[in-house]
């Protein structure tokens, strides 16, 4: 199985596991993508999920669905509902 990266956000009183990939390139432009989304909140690289729970958004879904699934052994997973449609 290959080496996971997780993009954790941290707010005030909260942090939740926003992000996944098997990529560290990928990791990278994700966690700026999530920095330029929302620039109140604090994010970085993890290379463990720890207790983080995973939040699935239409924005994520697809990585989320690959590499976080329960099937696949992680359990801290809340999905969200959202649209699949052209996303």
């Amino acid at each position: 199985m290959k080496k996971l990266y997780y993009i954790k956000c941290s707010c005030p009183g909260d942090h939740w596991i926003c992000d996944a990939t098997d990529n560290i390139l990928e990791a990278n432009k994700l966690l700026q993508e999530h920095k330029e989304d929302d620039s109140r909140s604090k994010f970085k690289i993890i290379y463990s999920p720890g207790e983080n729970e995973a939040i699935r958004t239409w924005f994520n879904y697809k990585r989320v669905d690959k590499f976080l699934k329960p099937s696949l052994g992680f359990t801290n997973y809340i999905q969200n509902k959202h649209n699949d449609k052209d996303t």
